[in-house]
């Protein structure tokens, strides 16, 4: 405690007097078993196989990870997206963030943010971001920071942070005990920079009451920066507290002709074809639909990927123009590719019903994953083994050091949650409507599926969508008598209600 508030000295006497006492009596030793000297050097130990680390994990981006051979390096790739600071607190309204590295400069009364969060709708470079942090402090910058700890909230347990560090970073044979970690980043409390990447994919039942939350509140490591990145509207009892609140705008019209040149910098050609068809494309649409699939990174790189499968396939006319869209064409382009890998015959060019039973196995098993509230597929989850093959999901051995357990899950969340939408319009088109209704309980939730399922729906099962959403209009619009706590209800669903018809007639 002494050391944490800086009294240096004093801790030094108290070390030193209780060095000199005799056997038996009150030993600081108790409390801390590793001398001064040796805790440096698992400091510098932990340090280089940290930063060792960062730069082999995240020196390359895979934008779709089954595409073995499709790796870009991180630093050539990597495009500024749009970050606006926004006004809570003192922080400044609408201001852009010109480098990402100026979220950590003190501001002119000289205070650092030390609770930064980082909000941003699916798949818009939020997890990229922290990477990038990551990998530009194993490079040797942001030197005020001695050590950084990434931690995906996708993989946590909910144990303490010092548990989560061990099961996500460090192997099984490092030899620095709990306890050693524990006063290493005490001792350097002020300059230890944590990363809670995807905050809103902790599972509810583990963030209540859990370290992570605690140290977010700044109930504990309250000197320590944390930054924290998470979709819109997660319940802000978490989160109000932070110092500095930045919303991820994503790509502009130039950071997107700037991606695609370094996506295909050795073949120039296309990439100008690919920019020339999204001029066209802009200039064609009055509304917002092409601005806003082009302001997501991850749909920007499908894209790119879909451009080159298109002009082997002769298919450069064809342009997808919503996301619901753009994840499909991704799915058949994957499905075709499978079929060529496991060399199975096309139906003059359709995917043939063995492949799409796969396909639609996968979805049914999605939609119970995500009804259940998990983001992970564990083996008895899994209905058919086939469409492991496909390639879609990630496979991983867990992250736990006792018992490790296999893991499958989709690279990005928002493949969940499409392949979900995917089922209930399935459901639907038989008049089967428990899986929608299980949606409006939680509309707020469930936005992002309901507007895959709009751009999904054929006309039966549109219809029976579209009725629901008149029963929820029409019983809210009871509500509208009633006390004003409701009004906040009625507007979000309004708001959500105009995103997914703009899904649905786009």
């Amino acid at each position: 405690m002494l050391r944490q508030t800086e009294l240096h000295k004093l801790s030094k006497k108290l070390q030193s007097f209780h060095a000199n006492q005799p056997s038996g009596g009150l030993s600081f030793q108790a409390h801390n078993t590793t001398s001064t000297g040796n805790l440096k050097e698992q400091r510098k130990r932990l340090v280089k196989f940290l930063k060792h680390a960062y730069r082999g994990h995240f020196a390359l981006l895979l934008p779709i990870p089954w595409y073995d051979d499709l790796k870009l390096k991180l630093t050539e790739v990597y495009t500024r997206l749009e970050v606006k600071q926004v006004k809570r607190g003192n922080t400044m309204a609408g201001q852009d963030l010109k480098n990402l590295h100026d979220m950590f400069i003190a501001d002119k009364e000289g205070q650092h943010a030390l609770r930064i969060r980082i909000e941003g709708p699916p798949a818009m470079g939020k997890s990229t971001i922290c990477r990038k942090i990551a990998y530009d402090w194993a490079c040797g910058e942001l030197k005020q920071y001695k050590l950084l700890f990434f931690l995906e909230m996708r993989h946590a347990t909910g144990l303490a942070v010092i548990d989560e560090i061990f099961t996500q970073l460090l192997p099984k044979d490092f030899s620095i005990t709990k306890e050693e970690l524990a006063n290493i980043i005490s001792q350097q409390e002020k300059s230890t920079l944590f990363l809670f990447d995807g905050l809103d994919e902790l599972i509810k039942g583990k963030i209540e009451g859990c370290e992570i939350a605690d140290h977010i509140a700044k109930k504990l490591r309250a000197y320590c920066t944390i930054v924290i990145t998470t979709r819109p509207r997660l319940r802000d009892r978490y989160l109000s507290d932070c110092d500095l609140y930045l919303i991820v705008k994503g790509f502009t019209k130039k950071s997107t002709d700037e991606y695609i040149d370094k996506y295909f910098k050795d073949d120039k050609d296309t990439g100008t074809t690919l920019k020339q068809q999204i001029k066209v494309q802009r200039e064609d649409n009055t509304d917002k639909s092409i601005t806003d699939l082009l302001r997501n990174p991850l749909h920007v790189s499908f894209l790119c990927i879909l451009w080159e499968d298109y002009k082997q396939n002769e298919k450069e006319n064809y342009f997808p123009k919503t996301h619901t869209e753009l994840y499909a064409e991704v799915l058949e382009c994957t499905l075709k590719r499978y079929c060529t890998k496991m060399s199975i015959e096309l139906n003059n060019g359709e995917i043939p019903e063995l492949v799409i039973g796969y396909r639609d196995d996968l979805a049914g098993d999605s939609y119970k994953i995500y009804s259940a509230g998990k983001i992970n597929f564990l083996k008895t989850d899994i209905s058919c083994e086939q469409y492991l093959d496909l390639g879609l999901l990630v496979r991983d051995l867990g992250h736990s050091r006792i018992k490790a357990q296999e893991l499958y899950y989709f690279y990005h969340k928002t493949w969940l949650e499409f392949f979900t939408a995917f089922y209930i319009s399935s459901q639907l088109e038989v008049g089967d409507t428990t899986g929608l209704d299980n949606l409006f309980s939680n509309p707020q939730k469930s936005s992002p599926v309901l507007k895959f399922l709009a751009g999904i729906s054929e006309s039966k099962a549109s219809g029976l969508l579209f009725d629901r959403f008149n029963q929820k209009i029409q019983t809210l619009k009871n509500k509208l008598n009633t006390p004003r706590k409701h009004l906040e209800e009625v507007n979000n669903f309004h708001l959500y209600l105009v995103s997914v018809l703009n899904a649905y007639m786009n």
